[in-house]
């Protein structure tokens, strides 16, 4: 079981990591990222820290729990500033 939840967890956060750095890089060079790719890197991260979370309660090491709480405040800096971005330029690209 352990495995298992370990596999899932590695293939969210990775899948994360993936989409938050190409959502970033998108709105760095002011293209919007479609909201349904925002709320379903949102969903993959939440549920990859919650795996993280019960790895962590099976078997707790100190250095893990600050990896995934690093990892928790940069991908909510990043998705923030992706949101806000894409938003800006969406209301940016509307007829006024």
């Amino acid at each position: 079981m352990y495995s298992l939840l370990l596999a899932i967890h590695i293939t969210a956060l990775s899948l994360s990591l993936v989409a938050t750095v190409s959502m970033t890089i998108m709105a760095l060079l002011s293209h919007a990222s479609p909201i349904i790719a925002r709320r379903t890197n949102l969903f993959i991260t939440s549920f990859g820290i919650v795996l993280g979370g019960l790895l962590l309660i099976q078997v707790p090491l100190g250095v893990r729990c600050v990896e995934l709480t690093a990892y928790l405040i940069i991908f909510t800096l990043a998705y923030r500033f992706v949101s806000e971005r894409s938003a800006k330029l969406a209301l940016e690209k509307s007829p006024a």
